[in-house]
């Protein structure tokens, strides 16, 4: 499960663990980590149809038989991604180089439950608007392909050029330590950048470079990665520090930053 509240196949190497030991997950029922990033908390909510495993170093729950007349799934995992839910949760855990959101301290925490006909309201709101982000998305994916199209039609009818007089080598790093733990980037295939999901455990940000608003950043090694480059603008308002291994670099136009690499 990721600190955006979402159920995801697992990225570690599972070929020799014994799977004995893993939790059951069955639709409906809660999935999170008690180990924090921080400032969130890992966690998801299993609404299909499907039932998966994950690692006994989770916890998992649901919602007991006797209180379904008394809280919705739905409207209890709309509470969980709010927030203001992280911020408390982060605040009841405990430990100094790894905190830890025990089960007993999500049992201590309070919830606003109206009646079942209210809760059923707000899950009805929050469903039509997932569904409205789904449509935007899909515009967005079309919108993609006739970029592309017409990039490849430019392809055929533009002579090419070098892109090297129109982007320059970013290297400034995390020098003073302005940005900590909770500012550290990885970047995907999917060319977006997200929280890192290395044990940064004693590691120096010192070293680490600082990639502003409108900059770029690419992973060198492309070994694990097959035909794809991982590679990010940060086309957020915000700074984020990225491992030195990677590089860092802008465009020279400013007004032009979306490049076609």
């Amino acid at each position: 499960m990721t600190i955006t509240k979402e159920i995801i196949p697992t990225k570690a190497d599972v070929s020799n663990t014994d799977l004995s030991k893993f939790l059951v997950v069955h639709p409906g029922e809660f999935v999170f980590n008690p180990r924090t990033h921080g400032k969130k908390i890992g966690f998801g909510y299993n609404d299909t149809d499907s039932t998966f495993i994950i690692s006994w170093n989770n916890i998992a729950f649901r919602i007991k038989d006797s209180m379904r007349d008394k809280v919705l799934s739905e409207y209890l995992f709309f509470h969980f991604n709010r927030a203001e839910w992280d911020r408390e949760a982060c605040y009841r855990s405990w430990g100094s180089s790894t905190e830890v959101f025990t089960w007993d301290a999500l049992c201590e925490m309070e919830v606003l439950l109206p009646p079942l006909s209210v809760q059923q309201k707000y899950v009805d709101v929050y469903n039509s608007m997932l569904a409205n982000q789904k449509c935007y998305e899909r515009g967005l994916e079309d919108l993609r392909i006739v970029f592309e199209g017409y990039l490849d039609n430019l392809r055929r009818t533009e002579t090419l050029k070098a892109i090297k007089p129109y982007i320059a080598l970013v290297e400034t790093k995390n020098d003073n330590l302005e940005y900590g733990l909770e500012s550290v980037r990885g970047v995907s295939i999917e060319k977006k950048f997200i929280d890192t999901k290395a044990d940064m455990t004693n590691v120096n940000l010192k070293p680490y470079y600082v990639v502003k608003p409108n900059e770029f950043a690419y992973v060198t090694v492309t070994s694990r990665n097959g035909e794809k480059i991982s590679l990010a603008l940060n086309d957020s308002s915000e700074s984020v520090i990225c491992s030195s291994s990677y590089v860092i670099f802008r465009s020279i136009d400013e007004k032009n930053y979306y490049l076609n690499i």
